[in-house]
């Protein structure tokens, strides 16, 4: 208790550096790949890169992400081609991405597996021909168990990629139903099963603590379920409702 009492204070989002409040303004085209130039000529550097694939079948009310909410899938193509597209970019104003290593790969959301396990292999493929991954590269993908095939995992574990993340939030159905997240155990523990055949080395699941009709009986049972599973790493966040950002909540640390 003495831990969680040390850490019980206000914290920022942590999916950048610096922190999202340090912000004070939209850096210019010319700043941007002049912070990349000199990050690039540093001695031994590497990067890291982050793809977010915003589409989501249906919405989940305490999700604050930047999302498309879409059952059409004839637009996966498409914006794979814009992403691919954006990077030619990157490579044509910095040709010193394709020698320097990548150390990550992310896909974030939104839902990455909405888009089909094949649009998934050629777009990572596509980046792949101008890159060189460094020895200990890391790939990871956040999944939807409700949109998620083992053909998609599969796929990406043939592409090196060695970490997943579970969207679980909570396992009691009354809180799901509540937050529009219907998902059962079942297919969550279906794709916890197949990442761990596939040899992922990591599995994480994302919980969210504070949802609507939560008590200290619900949160117990999403502890035990989640025990059950015995996932390698979980992130907790707090729900936040902020009305003056987005009109439905959001989770965050």
């Amino acid at each position: 208790m003495s831990l969680v009492a040390k850490y019980d204070v206000p914290a920022p989002r942590y999916t950048s550096y610096p922190t999202v409040p340090y912000w004070e303004r939209t850096p210019t085209t010319e700043e941007w790949l002049g912070h990349w130039e000199k990050t690039l000529h540093r001695e031994n550097s590497s990067w890291s890169l982050y793809l977010h694939i915003p589409f989501c079948e249906t919405l989940c009310t305490f999700c604050g992400c930047n999302t498309i909410i879409t059952k059409d899938h004839k637009r996966e193509s498409p914006y794979a081609e814009l992403i691919v597209k954006e990077w030619e970019i990157y490579l044509k104003n910095l040709p010193a991405l394709s020698h320097k290593n990548v150390r990550q790969i992310h896909f974030g959301g939104g839902t990455p597996t909405f888009l089909a396990p094949d649009v998934l292999r050629s777009l990572v493929e596509r980046l792949y021909t101008n890159i060189q991954l460094d020895p200990h590269f890391d790939g990871s993908i956040e999944i939807d168990p409700r949109r998620t095939l083992k053909e998609h995992l599969k796929v990406l574990k043939d592409l090196r990629f060695s970490r997943v993340s579970l969207g679980v939030q909570d396992f009691d159905r009354n809180v799901q139903r509540l937050v529009n997240r219907n998902q059962t155990f079942e297919q969550t523990e279906a794709s916890v099963n197949w990442a761990r055949d596939l040899g992922y080395s990591s599995i994480n699941f994302d919980l969210i603590y504070g949802l609507p009709a939560q008590s200290p009986e619900s949160i117990q049972h999403t502890i035990e379920k989640t025990v059950q599973l015995s996932p390698d790493r979980i992130a907790l966040y707090s729900f936040a409702k902020v009305p003056w950002i987005k009109q439905i909540g959001r989770a965050h640390v």
